[in-house]
């Protein structure tokens, strides 16, 4: 299970600034390689930081993909949680982990579309079918039904309760 956590790749950095470049247009690629370059760079002064939580020190997560905010830290906790779980059945709500690991999962994304992804609304996933040890869901749910024609901020808990229900 390959876990990137500390450091970064600098050859994968410079690739995928590569591919922004092409895909964005060069004032906005050059910007983009820029601030990765001086993040890089900066992490690396900086050196390995950790957070506490239950007990375990955890390093923030440090990937040129991932800006030092929430997901610094949600990623580390997830991905900390799957490590010490290995052999669980797990879903991934929200198609988030795939730069970071390997690790066999259902995930379920009802928009983005890429290889491996179920394009479903997490609330018809099947409990009589579907059941899960571990689900793990990063900055996702919180946008559930907000995306639709007639938005609805009372489907995220029924999502919750939902995901419940598959464990």
């Amino acid at each position: 299970m390959p876990f990137l956590s500390r450091g970064g790749d600098l050859g994968a950095a410079i690739r995928a600034a590569r591919r922004r470049l092409r895909e964005t247009g060069a004032i906005r690629g050059a910007a983009l390689v820029v601030h990765r370059a001086l993040w890089l760079a900066a992490r690396r002064l900086l050196g390995p930081r950790t957070f506490e939580v239950d007990g375990r020190r955890l390093p923030y997560l440090i990937h040129p993909f991932v800006l030092d905010n929430e997901r610094a830290v949600e990623l580390a906790l997830a991905l900390d949680e799957i490590r010490r779980r290995p052999g669980d059945r797990l879903l991934e709500v929200g198609h988030v982990l795939a730069p970071f690991t390997a690790v066999e999962r259902t995930v379920v994304d009802k928009y983005e579309k890429a290889p491996g992804v179920r394009n479903v609304d997490v609330l018809d996933l099947d409990p009589a079918v579907e059941r899960y040890d571990l689900i793990v869901s990063l900055s996702t749910l919180e946008h559930v039904g907000h995306d639709e024609a007639e938005a609805r901020s009372a489907k995220a808990l029924d999502a919750l309760r939902h995901l419940e229900s598959l464990l």
